[in-house]
């Protein structure tokens, strides 16, 4: 705003609140809008860490994990940034590798229900989570070890390298996260996920200004 014109036809203390208010206004959005941000991703990383180490989810059917919260939490985790001392190159391929079996086991459930049509809703919801499983295995260059059906061998390589995968049809086994010597974390790293997203600090509500 050109506060300029205001003093050609206001006084210049009301010029001056006028500013002050907008500055002010201004600030409260940049404030709320970051907090906002920060909560859905906070609250993403531990809802899928919850489904993928079982927490709170003992109990939970495949179709009810197969639902909209699933891809919208993921979608928030690849298009958020998160600091790095706490969510480390170790935390993302426990994640990763942990939310690939999972997929995998819904994979399945699709399958063995003949679910695999492409009007299907969860067989939708399915393959875009796989998709943005892909996508976070990328953003942070996670190393895959892949189990084709039709190779008997495993092949390794990491994701940047290799063309999107849409699906896991073509996989024998769920594709694993692996460190650069191509050696899996130890296999109840499902603890190290809990330890990270369990002491999260949930904001409180936010109060009226």
């Amino acid at each position: 705003m050109n506060y300029f014109i205001l003093l050609s036809i206001l006084p210049q203390d009301i010029v001056y609140y006028i500013v002050k208010f907008i500055n002010h206004t201004n600030s409260k959005n940049i404030i709320y809008k970051y907090y906002q941000n920060t909560r859905k991703k906070l609250e993403s990383i531990k809802y899928i860490s919850d489904i993928i180490t079982s927490v709170n989810y003992i109990e939970y059917l495949n179709n009810e994990i197969l639902s909209n919260d699933l891809t919208d939490c993921l979608s928030i985790i690849y298009n958020s940034n998160y600091k790095r001392e706490k969510y480390n190159t170790e935390f993302w391929i426990a994640f990763t590798d942990l939310l690939s079996k999972k997929l995998m086991v819904l994979n399945n459930h699709i399958l063995i229900n003949h679910k695999n049509k492409k009007n299907d809703t969860e067989y939708i919801i399915l393959n875009n989570s796989i998709r943005l499983w892909f996508k976070i295995c990328v953003k942070h260059n996670i190393r895959l070890s892949l189990s084709f059906s039709k190779v008997e061998h495993y092949v390794y390589c990491f994701s940047r390298q290799i063309k999107e995968i849409k699906n896991f049809l073509k996989f024998l086994y769920p594709p694993r996260s692996v460190d650069n010597n191509n050696l899996f974390l130890n296999d109840d790293y499902s603890r190290f996920i809990i330890e990270n997203t369990t002491n999260l600090v949930f904001w409180h509500r936010w109060r009226s200004w």
